[in-house]
């Protein structure tokens, strides 16, 4: 039976953080250590196309500008001009810099690396019996000798490293500002320290962010059943758990564009089922279906103004989130024992995450957002009825991948030793999504079955 576990993170990011340990039925304690190896420089956009992992796939430094003076003018200031814009223009350099286009190519990466320490455990309900006779009664002991309390518990160690770079595109920029005497390289390192002065302004800073840390602690019960030559099968495994996601993990730094969260931000209650038939001997084949339960959380995050994406957004506020429910579906099929001890399992896993319900939370909105800024003469309209529907898009995420694993397992073996671990390794490769990464995962766990 592989992990009943449903997608303990509710994160976009690390999507496919679930262990692919495989434990089977009618097995007791186990303690495991699983690996993993986790990759992405890309990820899937409102229309499931590739984008960058932290924004748009071209960055345009107009929008950022727009943004900065739309949030002068609220308060009633002037329109937002950096100190290093007069110095430029002073030099010969940008003059229009704030009218015209300054697009860049985003290239992101981000790389995951961990080990999730874990402890589970099953008892038979026969040992919560108030007496010995009451578990001798044939329709008792008949139920009891089948079913299985189960409860565990996952300690996730990660260490996430990200890195964004941002590369001038004259193909797509107006290049028509540049003033002829000077060359490609002079008019890059202008854009460049214009683009550095203006996230500085914004509050963002560092392309480059690291860190190592506990993830989302998830501790669970449940049931377990065994049927033996049940509706045409072989076998019949049921498993059925609660639990629950302690938000332990490491928070987005909203200071630093490429830093991603470990984990939920909110402790989550979530469910799962597992059903795996047994057809015969060798061919299984099951499903894995769970959802982590709607949460509420208050947070600083940064907000669009205007159009600009909300990675580079100036506007950092107070805001109620109602997070949506998240549902993963994951079939799978099993060829068990086709080497010594040696099973492989083919699965597809559908996690599904809906759209969130984001609100201003301040009590001043003199300064507005784009969730409460009205049409006005200060915006083009159009552009804000557009930035305001892709804003609410790109809330709902959605991912599919498939994953490869196999499971050395000694009970299959002739002369089994109960220091024999169970040993599992899995690939998981995308194949589809939507506001989520293209990630590539290795993992490779040993268990301990007493």
């Amino acid at each position: 039976m592989p992990s009943i576990h449903a997608v303990e993170s509710a994160n976009r990011y690390h999507p496919h953080l679930q262990l692919p340990s495989y434990v089977g039925a009618h097995r007791g304690r186990v303690l495991a250590s699983t690996n993993f190896v986790e990759y992405a420089d890309s990820a899937w956009d409102d229309s499931s196309k590739k984008t960058d992992l932290f924004g748009p796939a071209d960055f345009n430094l107009k929008d950022s500008v727009a943004s900065k003076s739309l949030l002068s003018t609220d308060i009633g200031g002037a329109a937002y001009r950096p100190a290093l814009a007069t110095t430029l223009a002073i030099n010969g350099g940008l003059p229009n810099y704030d009218l015209v286009d300054l697009k860049f190519d985003v290239e992101s990466t981000i790389r995951t690396t961990g080990t999730i320490l874990s402890y589970h455990d099953q008892y038979s309900p026969a040992s919560f019996c108030y007496s010995e006779q009451e578990c001798k009664t044939s329709k008792v002991k008949k139920i009891l000798d089948q079913v299985k309390i189960r409860w565990g518990i996952d300690l996730p160690i990660m260490h996430v490293a990200s890195l964004t770079l941002f590369d001038l595109n004259l193909q797509k920029s107006s290049t028509t500002l540049f003033p002829v005497e000077n060359s490609e390289i002079q008019n890059r390192e202008d854009v460049e320290k214009l683009r550095l002065q203006i996230f500085k302004d914004s509050g963002i800073s560092g392309n480059v962010w690291e860190k190592t840390g506990l993830g989302d602690i998830d501790v669970y019960v449940g049931l377990q059943r065994h049927f033996d030559r049940r509706l045409r099968f072989k076998t019949i495994d049921i498993s059925w758990i609660f639990g629950g996601i302690f938000s332990t993990g490491q928070k987005r730094d909203t200071t630093i564009v490429t830093s991603v969260p470990f984990g939920s931000e909110k402790h989550r209650v979530y469910s799962d089922l597992h059903i795996d038939l047994g057809l015969n001997y060798s061919w299984h084949a099951g499903i894995d279906m769970g959802i982590v339960l709607p949460a509420t959380v208050c947070k600083n995050e940064r907000i669009p103004a205007y159009k600009e994406h909300p990675m580079f957004s100036p506007l950092l506020i107070r805001t109620y989130h109602s997070q949506a429910m998240t549902v993963k579906v994951a079939p799978f099929v099993r060829y068990k024992n086709f080497f010594e001890g040696v099973h492989a399992t083919m699965s597809y896993i559908y996690i599904s995450h809906d759209k969130d319900l984001i609100m201003d939370a301040r009590t001043d909105k003199t300064v507005a957002s784009l969730l409460t800024r009205q049409e006005s003469g200060l915006v083009d309209n159009h552009e804000l009825a557009k930035a305001k529907k892709e804003f609410e898009e790109s809330i709902a995420w959605k991912n599919q991948s498939l994953r490869l694993s196999f499971t050395y397992d000694p009970e299959y073996k002739c002369a089994k030793k109960w220091y024999d671990p169970v040993v599992s390794f899995a690939f998981d490769t995308p194949r589809g999504g939507r506001n989520s990464l293209r990630s590539r995962r290795f993992s490779l766990s040993a268990s301990l079955i007493f």
